[in-house]
């Protein structure tokens, strides 16, 4: 978890703890920057070095608690460091359940919200103090009250280059989705032993003869996290086809079955009927309750009801190397385009 952090962020965590501390003694300000860093002394960094260190060590721990078990799925690299200030400073209290759902929170709003994608410095600053400050009854920090998701950006999640993304992959796995085949929850255990990524629900051969555009069949609404394995025996076929072919070989029957694809917030029965239009709105309603959750906040799902019509635009945008397979599928179009929705109930399609 923490094989990609920098020298410098070890840095910027060394002068936090200096700040900080100086700044609840005398009230000077809390700050991280490259001059903060340059004027540090030598007897300044010793003191802060091995706080700095314990507190990344634990935000390792904080993190695998939130199911996000590889750096490369962490969503903010740079989020880390005010992180591991303020557990630092915590000690063992952060493990406490009321102070740890505060930092859930806060991490989350941090990441849905987007808030560590620009200028970090100054937010660190404030984030340390204010966090540490909300915890023992102060007001809330500033990342989450100004943290909110647009519904739409739904549409636009398609790769790991989002922290959005990686934020609700991670959520998935946490509110206990199982794998299909194995029926385990992806626990670190499980998904060292058995490789897990993000994957099509509905796969992109099934997508492409559904005339589904690029946008919509590579967007986080059509994914979800199952293993490597069990992503080949879904393999391209439509989930009508592929749901018995695992009852199957796993040896189990359909409410069972039902019940695995439940925990992933996906309707079995739409999805058994190959209903993909259904599947998008219910799947991104149910996602936007889960963001909602983990910030705190409601989040408006008025753009996905079955009156509205939701603009849609595939931007073209280069898939990184690290990319899952599946995101490498994603087309290059332009423009904007206009997508209707079927209304539709838990019955059928209108």
């Amino acid at each position: 978890m923490l094989k990609f952090v920098e020298n410098t962020a070890f840095l910027q965590a060394i002068a936090l703890h200096h700040t900080y501390s100086r700044n609840q003694a005398v009230g000077a300000p809390v700050s991280c920057t490259r001059e903060t860093i340059l004027n540090l002394s030598l007897d300044a960094y010793l003191a802060a070095r091995e706080p700095a260190l314990r507190g990344f060590v634990t935000a390792g721990r904080f993190i695998r608690e939130l199911c996000i078990y590889r750096a490369e799925d962490l969503p903010y690299q740079t989020q880390l460091v005010p992180l591991s200030v303020i557990l630092s400073y915590l000690g063992p209290r952060w493990d406490n359940l009321g102070i740890k759902q505060k930092l859930q929170r806060w991490f989350w709003c941090g990441v849905l919200g987007e808030r560590y994608g620009g200028a970090t410095e100054s937010r660190f600053a404030r984030d340390v103090p204010q966090v540490l400050t909300w915890i023992d009854g102060g007001p809330q920090p500033d990342t989450i009250t100004e943290a909110s998701f647009d519904p739409t950006r739904l549409l636009s999640l398609r790769t790991r280059n989002s922290a959005a993304y990686k934020g609700i992959y991670a959520l998935l796995m946490k509110q206990g989705g199982h794998d299909w085949r194995t029926g385990n929850p992806i626990t670190l255990a499980v998904f060292q032993d058995d490789p897990t990524d993000i994957h099509h629900i509905f796969p992109k051969k099934w997508c492409d003869d559904a005339k589904i555009s690029a946008g919509r069949m590579n967007c986080i609404i059509n994914k979800t996290a199952i293993s490597a394995r069990t992503n080949r025996k879904v393999g391209g076929n439509a989930p009508s086809k592929y749901l018995p072919a695992l009852e199957k070989e796993t040896g189990i029957g359909g409410a069972q079955m039902d019940g695995l694809i439940a925990t992933h917030a996906i309707d079995p029965v739409l999805l058994r009927f190959d209903d993909f239009e259904a599947i998008f709105r219910q799947r991104a309603t149910a996602l936007l309750e889960l963001i909602g959750a983990a910030i705190g906040k409601p989040v408006d799902k008025t753009p996905f009801a079955p009156e509205i019509i939701v603009a849609e635009t595939d931007t073209g945008n280069e898939i990184p190397d690290d990319a899952d397979e599946d995101c490498r599928a994603t087309a290059k179009l332009a423009g904007q385009r206009h997508v209707g929705w079927p209304v539709w109930s838990a019955e059928g399609r209108a």
